[in-house]
């Protein structure tokens, strides 16, 4: 061996950071306890010293095939100061002879170095030992003796809980801190912490252990002191408790053993006797525990070594009892024996096991630390020679024993080493070569021999469980094939993880209940009558596709070329796999893909589940179980088709197809029984489309109980008005107002109740008493907290089927649309925690676009919503809608007080100067009353200062924040500068983008470009600064705040949007006051349009034109 060799196997950088360490002379000692086995200590970067112990394996021929070096540094394995030890050993043992064995023949002349290096101990014990001095301290412990082929006698101090079994606890640990800690460990007595230092001064060395024990009447003393303490134990911890007895005879015989080898043994009247080699040996008997020293005449040491002998090959006889006879002829020659040699081709043979294995840590003095036991797989190459098996560190000649006869087998060594060539690909699998029981310096193996390889997976530092099964069944299934058409023989042993099915392989897809409204789907793979579920296989597959953002594949990715080259290999539970050809999955896995796969899922989930049993019968996968399921989900799926449906004839309307397409999903989706939510945009007719739906229930099928429609109070007009208009011949009923109770008797004579979502709280006593044939929410946003005293109400609503109305299903967050679809259909998207989890944190904080996807896909049966874009070509150019707002409270009381002395001071204007001479008294009475219905903040009087509310204001901010989630461009028009500077303070509140152009904006084109090339969305205009020569084509939506009743400045302020280059539709909301002047006009407006051009646009003296009958009705008491 020389450095490059040493370079080679340990490769960079630490050979080179050794080689600093050596040259700074670093290394504090050395030991050479064998020709293949190091010990060393090196100096720390940091003052600490390290030791290592290193096991050296050579060829036949002596040449270095590997190192393995323990180090108690963080690195812990073949790291640099395994290198400088080896340095180290290079110069200091530079003129000793290598070790080795040469194929040539067996060499009869001199015993293996072994053998000679107990020859030679033995030779040397007899001079005196050194004594033990006394010393006590405060400790306690368990000890457990034994004995190691290197070592000798061993006494190991385990540190381990005592079950009240008589067992011991989990991970027991050797322990050998000897320090004096201000607070000891409860577990040690006075007593342990005598022997721990006591046996720490006798210890030559942690790792692996070894000690130098004294003779005679010290070891005794020091034996029985550890047996005193009654927690002694032979062999191993649960092993025997020892116990003290008298000395026996016994004298040393030769036992030829079956391989033909021969051990020194210890027996008394012919029987062998099972000893410690302690000096001189204590005999041990396993049953009682008793124990005690031997008397065979040789000198202590020298009978411990006797004690400890290894076995003598046949070809070492000769030599042995030549130097037996010489140096100690107290000991008998081994047995003679005739040896006939023979040449013979070896027959290469790997065993494949599983072994149990020890993750262990090391802890400095304290040593090596005890952790979890892995079962883990090996392979153990192996030569047959004839009937004589041979493993690749074995140095020896195989031997078969015939008779009295040996036959020497002569080995080839070319031979073995071509077929190790052809091993050599298993590293290629995961596996490394295994050069000590102890594999790694922490990972130690029960029967476990140099030269076996151990699979652990890539990292051989930090073994995984699972990869390590999976590169032994890798290599099973890849290699194994390979050697045996090399000749190879191949023996599994029972303890190998791995057993495969032989026999055909079928899949079922199946479907069966789960809980209330649950269902649990599985693939099954058939097998000799037993299945099991492939399905957890095919997720685990589909999760590790490299699908983009998007929900594509990464560029060049073919997934038939992935899946094909795979294989699988569930596993039964009597322990066989299952081989499964990727080739048989792919299309399985296609279908996953297309359907999003389904583990356990609700019932309103029943889409996904037909579509999936469609495309796994496709590929030959028989569906069983779910029959109604499967019928419920080929509906349910039906509705992603929204086909156009004509109304009922009870309808008053002519429907788009959008709105006929709509309508014929919410019939649809009331014969499933599920809930939805009809989530068009703003102004494309939720209310039209759920009319005809209550319409062909009510009049068509003429069902048996009324239903119940929700709503916020500003639309009860809007509703009132719309069923009148498009469904005279559904009996409304109107919950609303103090006298509402009066009318709950009359509940089971209409088709419809209204009532509002403040009314819900004070009234669902009576409400969700009785069961209704719809539940309709309009503006169902208002129940987006979940946590809010109406949305808990509402949830106790009792009906066939529930709906939703909302042009904004999620406004802010996911866990609004979990609110909604909570009530819809709940359970689809599991209780709030499990929504979160599941869905609202991939998504919303990660991003997670499979799982947006999913969501999707989910809830998609259940939401119909079209944009403007979406049906642009069912649109006109241009809607106009007129919005109701009812004034309640403090703002209807000002409005009524305000109206009432207006209307005296108009009847006395007029009776003191006629209708023409109070043209302007009639024109500041209907201002005044304006500005209350726009805001009470416009009017300048002492008691209009005291009332907050404002219903038209309220309602534009509805309205807003909705057209701004659909991402709307909005104008706002209103005569009055005031009344845009209040709406300016609300858009400010919110954060939200806005332009503003009045009569005092002085640079008029940033403002306008503002709101055409950016993503402004809403543009504040008074009438006289922007109601003509504007072009506002970026906007799509029009506000009209405050009607000015002239239809052609109405028209001017529309067609800032409605003009040539205009390619959206473009939509219009007028909000007016109900029952006030401005509804009174707005009714005068149709048919008296010079009165309208003369009350707000002409100017001068005229004549007004108006009648009593008119009067009357701008200044009637609101309805």
């Amino acid at each position: 061996m020389n450095e490059e060799d040493l370079r080679i196997l340990i490769g960079e950088p630490d050979f080179s950071r050794g080689a600093r360490y050596f040259e700074l002379g670093k290394v504090a000692a050395v030991r050479a306890i064998s020709p293949t086995e190091l010990t060393g200590v090196v100096s720390g970067s940091k003052g600490w010293r390290y030791a290592q112990h290193i096991s050296l394996e050579l060829g036949h021929d002596g040449s270095l095939i590997d190192i393995s070096g323990n180090c108690s540094c963080p690195v812990s394995y073949n790291c640099k100061h395994v290198t400088a030890v080896m340095l180290t050993a290079l110069e200091r043992f530079a003129a000793a002879p290598e070790p080795g064995h040469s194929l040539a023949g067996p060499d009869f002349s001199s015993p293996p170095a072994r053998v000679d290096d107990w020859l030679d101990q033995l030779t040397k014990a007899n001079g005196p030992r050194r004594r033990i001095g006394e010393k006590s301290s405060a400790e306690k412990l368990f000890y457990v003796f034994r004995a190691d082929a290197n070592a000798g006698a061993l006494i190991e101090p385990v540190k381990a809980r005592l079950l009240k079994s008589g067992g011991f606890g989990a991970n027991p640990q050797t322990y050998f801190d000897v320090t004096t800690p201000a607070n000891p460990p409860k577990f040690l007595t006075l007593d342990d912490l005598g022997i721990l230092q006591k046996l720490s001064a006798l210890r030559v060395r942690p790792l692996p252990l070894r000690y130098d024990w004294p003779v005679g009447d010290d070891l005794f003393g020091l034996l029985r002191e550890v047996i005193a303490t009654g927690r002694a134990r032979g062999r191993k911890l649960d092993g025997p408790e020892l116990r003290w007895d008298s000395p026996r005879k016994g004298r040393f015989e030769w036992r030829l053993e079956e391989n033909a080898g021969q051990r020194l043994v210890l027996v008394e009247e012919g029987a062998t006797m099972e000893v410690l080699p302690f000096a001189p040996p204590l005999w041990l008997d396993r049953k009682t525990g008793a124990c005690g020293p031997v008397e065979t005449g040789l000198a202590p040491q020298a009978a411990a070594h006797a004690a400890n002998a290894p076995e003598i090959p046949p070809q070492a006889v000769r030599s042995v009892s030549e130097r037996l006879a010489a140096k100690v002829p107290a000991l008998p020659p081994p047995i003679g024996v005739r040896v006939r040699e023979r040449n013979s081709a070896p027959v290469p043979a790997l065993l494949l096991a599983g072994r149990k294995f020890r993750k262990s840590t090391w802890h400095g003095l304290g040593g090596w630390r005890n952790g979890r036991e892995l079962l883990l797989p090996i392979a153990r190459p192996l030569f047959h020679y004839q009937d004589c098996e041979v493993s690749v560190t074995q140095r020896e000649d195989p031997v078969l024993r015939k008779g009295e006869e040996l036959l020497v087998f002569r080995r080839c060594s070319a031979a073995e080493t071509r077929a190790l060539g052809q091993l050599a690909e298993i590293e290629n699998h995961g596996a490394w070569k295994i050069s000590s029981p102890q594999a790694d310096g922490a990972l130690e193996g029960e029967d476990v021999k140099p030269g076996d390889y151990l699979f652990s997976g890539a990292d051989r530092r930090h073994v995984d469980p699972d990869e390590a099964l999976g590169a032994g069944l890798d290599f099973a299934i890849n290699a194994l094939p390979v050697l045996r058409g090399q000749g190879w023989r191949i023996r599994i042993d029972d303890s190998w993880p791995f057993r495969f099915h032989d026999g055909p392989v079928e899949f079922e897809a199946r479907v069966s209940d789960s809980g209330i409204d649950w269902f649990s789907f599985s693939l099954n793979v058939i097998v000799d009558g037993g299945q099991l579920d492939l399905l957890p296989t095919i997720l685990d597959l589909i999760e590790q596709l490299p699908v983009g953002e998007d929900g594509a594949f990464a560029a060049g990715f073919d997934l038939a070329s992935y899946v094909r080259k795979m294989n699988f290999y569930p596993q039964l539970d009597d322990g066989r796999l299952v081989a499964i050809e990727g080739g048989r999955l792919l299309p399985i896995v296609q279908a996953f893909l297309e359907t999003h796969g389904l583990t356990e899922f609700h019932r309103a989930e029943a889409g996904r589940a037909a579509a999936l049993a469609e495309a796994l019968e496709g590929c030959g996968v028989p569906w069983k179980g779910g029959a109604e399921l499967l019928e419920l989900g080929n509906r349910l799926r039906a509705l992603t088709l929204a086909a156009e449906v004509e109304p009922p004839l009870a309808l008053k309307a002519e429907l788009r197809p959008y709105q006929k397409a709509g309508y014929g999903w919410l019939s649809a989706l009331a014969d499933t029984g599920f809930g939805g939510a009809l989530a068009d945009d703003m102004g494309l007719g939720k209310t039209v489309q759920a009319l005809a739906l209550l319409a062909e229930r009510h009049l068509a099928q003429r069902c048996d109980r009324p239903s119940l429609l929700v709503v916020p109070t500003s639309l009860v007009g809007n509703w009132r008005r719309e069923a009148a208009r498009f469904a005279p011949q559904l009996k409304l009923l109107i919950l609303h107002g103090p006298e509402r109770g009066q009318r709950f008797d009359a509940i089971a004579d209409h088709h419809l109740v209204l009532t509002t979502y403040p009314l819900v709280r004070r009234d669902h006593e009576t409400l969700f008493a009785r069961e209704w044939e719809f539940a309709v929410l309009d503006e169902a946003q208002a129940v987006k907290n979940p946590a809010a005293e109406t949305s808990k109400r509402i949830r106790e609503i009792k009906a066939r089927q529930r709906i939703a109305l909302t042009g904004t299903p999620m406004e802010n967050n996911l866990a609004e649309l979990w609110s909604l679809f909570d009530w819809l259909v709940p359970g689809l998207l599991g209780n709030r925690a499990q929504f979160g989890k599941s869905f609202r944190t991939p998504i919303e904080k990660h991003g997670d676009r499979e799982k947006q996807r999913l969501l999707s896909t989910r809830v998609q049966p259940f939401l119909l919503r079209r944009t403007k874009e979406e049906v642009a070509a069912d649109l006109p150019p241009k809607t106009e809608m007129d919005e109701f707002v009812p004034l309640a409270g403090d703002q209807r009381g000002l409005y009524e007080t305000l109206r009432v002395a207006m209307d005296r001071r108009v009847t006395e204007a007029i009776r003191n100067k006629g209708l023409d001479g109070s043209r302007i008294t009639i024109l500041d009475a209907l201002l005044k009353m304006r500005q209350v219905c726009c805001d009470p903040a416009l009017v300048k009087l002492g008691a209009a200062r005291k009332v907050k509310e404002s219903a038209k204001r309220s309602r534009l901010l509805e309205l807003l924040e909705e057209l701004i989630a659909e991402g709307r461009k909005v104008l706002v028009f209103s005569q009055f500068v005031e009344m845009l500077k209040l709406i300016e303070q609300d858009v400010r509140e919110r954060d939200w983008g806005y332009a503003m152009l009045t009569g005092g904006t002085r640079n008029r084109d940033r403002q306008i470009e503002k709101f055409q090339q950016t993503d402004t969305p809403i543009f504040l205009i008074s009438l006289k600064a922007g109601g003509t020569g504007l072009n506002l084509t970026a906007a799509d939506t029009v506000l009209l705040y405050d009607p000015w009743w002239n239809p052609a400045v109405e028209r001017q302020a529309m067609d800032r949007a409605h003009r040539i280059g205009q390619d959206k539709p473009v939509f219009v909301h007028k909000l007016i006051a109900e029952g006030t002047v401005e509804a009174a006009i707005q009714g005068m407006q149709a048919r008296k349009q010079a009165l309208a051009d003369a009350l707000f646009e002409g100017a001068g003296g005229g004549p007004l034109g108006l009648s009593d009958t008119d009067i009357q009705a701008l200044f009637a008491p609101v309805e």
